[in-house]
């Protein structure tokens, strides 16, 4: 961390940085007292980054519990290894649900671009459950191998009324033929 200025003042130093400010007490030449706070700015460095993280992880975490009827989506694992281009790929979605809910269809977007929705291939309910579908790897306007960004929900059915969950992503590179 680099101090951006150091005051004084009677009998303590103000250091300020891009990141706080600290106040000590003490009258120690300015070398000698930025190796005695080498700890105290890793210190520093720690909670500010374990705080970041801590907000990270709270933002994807679901925090409440489901209500009735109601279905979560986890995750999106797309297929490992090579995906090319105009192929036909199983796609897996993780879900959390409150009882068995029937689902209709589920839908995908290619970086923005769809929707694109297909019935579910095979549904396992469970802790989590599971959702497979099919789905050509070809992101519309692909003209050359590329990273594009999946993303995906599910439409089921819940208290008599077609519903949609949330939405979860994935990072895909396809591979032109």
């Amino acid at each position: 961390m680099q101090w951006s200025r150091i005051r004084f003042s009677l009998g303590s130093f103000l250091l300020e940085s891009r990141i706080g400010r600290l106040r000590v007490k003490g009258t120690a030449n300015q070398t000698r007292f930025r190796h005695a706070l080498w700890p105290i700015e890793r210190l520093g460095f720690a909670l500010y980054l374990a705080l970041g993280l801590g907000l990270c992880s709270c933002a994807t975490a679901p925090l409440e519990p489901l209500a009735s009827g109601e279905m979560r989506l986890l995750r999106l694992e797309p297929p490992t290894g090579e995906v090319l281009a105009n192929i036909q790929y199983i796609y897996t979605i993780q879900f959390e649900a409150d009882g068995r809910p029937r689902i209709t269809r589920v839908c995908f977007y290619w970086s923005g671009d769809g929707p694109y929705c297909v019935r579910p291939k095979k549904v396992e309910y469970g802790s989590p459950g599971i959702v497979e579908v099919e789905l050509r790897a070809f992101p519309p306007g692909a003209s050359s191998s590329g990273a594009y960004e999946l993303e995906s929900y599910v439409e089921y059915v819940r208290d008599g009324k077609s519903t949609r969950t949330n939405s979860v992503s994935a990072h895909i590179t396809v591979f032109l033929k």
